[in-house]
């Protein structure tokens, strides 16, 4: 007689033999309980929780473009890049340009009615005869010019409040106006080519002076002050006359100021011939000037000889992309057309790099690519089967975007 252990399941089954064994006991899940992929023993429930999946936060990247790179088989250590930037324009409407084009002549007009209004005051204006009325209506012209430079300022503000936005997501330079990375343009790696040279050069001026900017700068040497010594330039640069009427000087001075007043007075061959004659000749009191900073040149030399097709095509856009880069574009043509302008070429950020760090050497600014030469085969007349050269020689000529100063070369330039 079976026994009832209170479940409406009996406790045993048949097996395959016809004899009873026992019955495997109920299991029930709760809701909350995740099962993982791998079976737990009969009898026992799997409590292990499963996170759920977290959707990724979308990252805004800029766009990037190929990287074109030679050799392939990167060997080197040793590398250059070139990341290409944009100087950011003026922010400039139709009507901006159009105010700064008029400005000037607006100015004019203003000035010719102001003068004009000024010399009828005294006469009828529109039918305004009393002082009163025309008062009130000078008045009235004044609150419109106002109102007018009002709503200009307010454009204005706007218009700034919009670069200023735009400015923050962009790199400011030392001169005030603001790069950031082409986007979708290609990146270029290369091996670092030998004789790498950096030109640092400054340059100075060697003035004459002569007697009366010497005499000045005694004078402010003294402490004479600029009063002083505009007075004695002054008197230095009449010297010629009053030496002239001087009859104290004997010898070399009276020679010395008969040379001066030659070379002050008389045309270049008659001063020349009065100097030889007097065997004197005035000190010009030359000095070194510094004048200003020469911009920095760059020159690299790539070779190129390229060990499969792929290598081959990667050489040909690398040498397209350079090209292509250092001219600049047109607007405002189409196939029949003259264009308008042309939009300046973009800046080359060019890397010394040493594996995945910047190198321990001077680093270029932004510069300008200003001559590409391309020397197909520079050694033997020779091509692969695909009709690719078998040696390409590559020279580059950059030019930095503006002059160095002793902040930049603190800086690592």
């Amino acid at each position: 007689m079976p026994v009832n252990l209170g479940s409406n399941k009996s406790p045993f089954k048949k097996g395959s033999d016809g004899k009873l064994i026992p019955n495997a006991p109920e299991r029930r899940f709760n809701s909350s309980d995740v099962n993982t992929s791998k079976g737990a023993p009969d009898g026992q429930r799997n409590t292990k929780k499963i996170n759920k999946p977290q959707t990724a936060e979308t990252v805004a990247v800029e766009p990037q473009g190929e990287l074109l790179r030679y050799p392939l088989v990167n060997n080197y250590f040793a590398s250059m890049t070139y990341r290409m930037k944009t100087i950011n324009p003026w922010d400039v409407d139709l009507n901006f340009a159009k105010q700064i084009f008029e400005k000037t002549l607006l100015w004019d007009l203003s000035e010719k009615k102001s003068k004009k209004k000024s010399e009828e005051s005294n006469y009828e204006i529109d039918g305004v005869q009393t002082d009163e009325d025309r008062a009130r209506a000078r008045l009235a012209a004044q609150e419109d010019d106002q109102s007018a430079a009002g709503a200009e300022a307010a454009s204005y503000n706007s218009r700034l409040k919009d670069r200023e936005k735009a400015e923050a997501d962009a790199i400011r330079s030392d001169l005030g106006i603001t790069t950031s990375y082409v986007p979708g343009a290609s990146q270029v790696s290369l091996y670092m080519p030998q004789a790498i040279n950096f030109q640092d050069n400054v340059q100075y001026d060697t003035p004459n002076l002569g007697a009366a900017g010497a005499a000045g700068l005694a004078a402010i040497n003294n402490a004479s002050g600029l009063g002083a010594a505009a007075m004695e330039m002054l008197n230095q640069t009449f010297a010629p006359l009053t030496d002239l009427f001087n009859a104290e000087l004997t010898g070399q001075a009276a020679r010395l100021a008969a040379s001066r007043a030659a070379d002050k007075f008389l045309p270049q061959g008659a001063s020349a011939a009065a100097q030889i004659g007097l065997q004197v000749k005035l000190n010009p009191n030359q000095r070194t000037l510094f004048s200003g900073v020469t911009m920095r040149p760059f020159t690299f030399q790539y070779d190129f000889v390229a060990t499969s097709r792929e290598e081959a095509n990667q050489v040909n856009k690398i040498i397209r992309h350079f090209r292509t880069e250092m001219y600049p574009a047109t607007f405002g043509r189409d196939e029949t057309s003259v264009p308008l302008g042309y939009k300046f070429p973009n800046l080359f950020e060019i890397k010394f790099r040493w594996g995945d760090s910047e190198m321990n050497v001077p680093q270029p600014l932004l510069c300008y690519l200003r001559d590409v030469q391309v020397t197909y085969n520079p050694g033997s007349m020779t091509f692969h089967a695909d009709g690719n050269a078998t040696h390409i020689s590559m020279t580059l000529v950059f030019q930095e975007f503006r002059t160095l100063t002793r902040e930049d070369i603190e800086r690592g330039h």
